[in-house]
């Protein structure tokens, strides 16, 4: 079983976006047991307990995702954009030689902007 960070953009319309993350996780959860999600952003949201729009929340939020990179077998990026926070993400699994794939067409485009 492959254990993959789950990258995607969550400022702006954070309740739509928790939405989408959660909807991805559990479609890969259902999946049949090939890959292990790992989303740790959402149940804190999801709950209200943080608030992304307070930069305190938001930065120690984002300094505990990127530990759970860390454990990842790879990193998947999803949404229409790479956000600055999943940049941050990105640049610890690259430091650390863990697999970054776009998966979906606006994340491939930034990343390629990028890695050209």
């Amino acid at each position: 079983m492959k254990a993959v960070y789950l990258c995607h953009p969550i400022g702006g319309d954070v309740e739509n976006n928790v939405r989408k993350i959660k909807r991805i996780f559990l479609d890969l959860w259902k999946g049949g047991g090939e890959v292990f999600p790992i989303a740790p952003y959402i149940t804190p949201l999801e709950s209200g307990e943080e608030d992304d729009n307070v930069f305190e929340q938001r930065m120690r939020g984002l300094v505990l995702d990127c530990q759970y990179v860390k454990f990842a077998d790879e990193v998947w990026l999803y949404g229409d954009r790479i956000s600055a926070g999943m940049w941050q993400e990105i640049s610890v699994a690259l430091a650390l030689n863990i697999p970054v794939k776009a998966m979906t067409e606006g994340t491939q485009k930034d990343l390629n902007k990028v890695l050209a």
